[in-house]
């Protein structure tokens, strides 16, 4: 699912103000001889929420790795929020939050630990508040001391939408994002 947000204080200006959400165009991803993305094209624009559907195998997770610039494509051009993934990495990902099937914390920290360090990646100067402000909405803030790789499947993914919120970021990529996820 890609959602787009409201934009974030702090948050980096685009180039133009008439700009895609996401814009990808010619995007090519293989793994070996596997050709997974195509020559996809894709634009989302402001305000809209897509789902995407398909088979197991059919590109949906490499799409939003690729989207989320956790993988980068082999051919093709991507922007989001009107920066280039190429030439505006860093502009790009500070407007993304993503949440995928690995949890991206670290299992030996606490809850709390991970989420200051995402604060400190993403500049925060308001981290505490945030992250007590957004465990507390997605029913975690009781486990903010407890060591990720001691939480349950559900509770971690939990403890990642605090993470891919934390930076109020202004396009969310989500997959399956209530897959393992408990409910409260």
């Amino acid at each position: 699912m890609i959602k787009e947000s409201s934009p974030g204080a702090g948050q980096p200006k685009t180039q133009t103000a008439d700009f895609a959400v996401v814009r990808a165009t010619g995007v090519h991803k293989a793994y070996g001889d596997a050709g997974v993305l195509t020559g996809l094209n894709l634009e989302v624009p402001r305000g809209e929420t897509i789902t995407i559907f398909g088979p197991n195998g059919a590109g949906k997770t490499t799409l939003l790795r690729v989207l989320g610039s956790l993988t980068r494509p082999d051919r093709g051009e991507i922007a989001i929020n009107g920066f280039s993934l190429k030439e505006q990495a860093a502009f790009a990902r500070s407007t993304i939050g993503v949440v995928m099937h690995s949890s991206l914390l670290y299992g030996d920290l606490t809850a709390r630990e991970n989420l200051r360090f995402y604060g400190k990646l993403f500049g925060l100067g308001d981290a505490e508040d945030r992250i007590e402000t957004l465990a507390r909405r997605l029913n975690v803030a009781h486990r903010l001391d407890d060591k990720v790789r001691d939480l349950s499947h559900g509770l971690g993914k939990r403890v990642s939408f605090v993470r891919a919120l934390l930076h109020r970021p202004r396009l969310l990529l989500l997959d399956e994002p209530e897959s393992g996820l408990d409910q409260n």
